[in-house]
């Protein structure tokens, strides 16, 4: 019992860190538009920007309904740590990208 109250634990505590990343680099993006982009684009960098994170979520809530682990069983045995791996492979891979 211990034992399932300690991994319960460590994956709500995982969540929450791998949301607080995503958020940060969503933070540091928006930052990224208003240096970047002149004052007479910046709306429309902006609105791209969400349109990019919008298909990001819509793509994150189809692989959430497919059934993973017979296709990616190398990132994991449970839909959830699949999901997890490939959010993490996501962002370590966009910030990779950008920097």
């Amino acid at each position: 019992q211990g034992v399932r109250i300690a991994i319960i634990c460590a994956a709500v505590a995982g969540i929450y860190i791998l949301d607080f990343a995503i958020n940060t680099v969503q933070a540091a993006i928006r930052a990224f538009i208003v240096d970047c982009a002149p004052p007479h684009q910046q709306e429309a960098a902006n609105a791209m920007a969400s349109r990019i994170v919008g298909f990001g979520n819509i793509i994150g809530y189809c692989a959430g309904y497919v059934n993973l682990p017979p296709r990616l069983w190398f990132l994991g045995d449970s839909q959830f740590k699949i999901l997890c791996a490939i959010a993490s492979i996501a962002l370590a891979a966009t910030v990779a990208l950008s920097t």
